[in-house]
């Protein structure tokens, strides 16, 4: 489920780039269970979570980490990516409370336990009929459970602000080009997309825009 348009895409040699963007991720993970949680949440009576579009399974195994009553269940369209979710859990001493599912999001969901949590990161702006998605995932969640939709708010920035590619302009001139692109090939501006008017269009109510930012000092470990 990230964007696999190619059916004979390689996706065991871009699973390691997968990886890192995952732990790049992590720290979000944790804002937004701790930001869950001073809602009203309470990790021990999550008992399903669904991850989304979980390719290699790095925030899939964060989240069983930061919900430890929760069975989780990873989806995605690509077996290889669901080898590594197996192979982390494993590593983990997860391999109990995570399982793996090969799903699209362009399809029918197949049949799942009521979730209580589902996340769905990076994943939505890929599909063709983002409102009939999310419809698909309200309907995997239990009455009254969220769905946590993590999705473009600008683009990462990778240099220092003294940097001279930034004071130069450069830096600007490829972010453009890049949010060009991300245009040309969605068909949408996924930066400045109106996601809630979409979750609530599918029939989500009780819908929340935040924006999270967070900062890693080079290197990455």
């Amino acid at each position: 489920m990230h964007g696999h348009d190619d059916p004979n895409f390689d996706w065991e040699a871009m699973a390691d780039s997968l990886e890192v963007d995952g732990a790049m991720a992590l720290p979000l993970v944790g804002a937004v269970v701790a930001d869950l949680v001073a809602g009203g949440l309470d990790p021990a009576a999550v008992g399903h979570v669904v991850d989304v579009g979980c390719g290699p399974g790095v925030v899939t195994c964060a989240l069983a980490g930061h919900l430890p009553e929760a069975a989780v269940t990873a989806l995605d369209s690509a077996g290889q990516l669901l080898y590594r979710v197996r192979h982390r859990a494993a590593g983990h001493s997860l391999h109990e409370r995570v399982a793996t599912m090969e799903a699209d999001l362009e399809h029918d969901l197949p049949a799942l336990a009521p979730a209580d949590l589902v996340w769905a990161s990076m994943v939505v702006h890929h599909v063709a009929e983002p409102v009939v998605t999310l419809g698909r995932l309200l309907a995997a969640l239990r009455p009254g459970g969220t769905l946590v939709m993590v999705e473009f708010a600008g683009s990462p920035s990778v240099l220092p602000d003294d940097d001279p590619l930034v004071a130069g302009g450069a830096w600007d001139r490829l972010e453009h080009a890049a949010t060009a692109s991300l245009l040309t090939r969605l068909g949408f501006d996924v930066i400045g997309h109106d996601w809630p008017a979409e979750l609530t269009a599918a029939g989500f109510t009780g819908v929340t825009d935040r924006v999270v930012t967070f900062h890693h000092d080079a290197p990455l470990d």
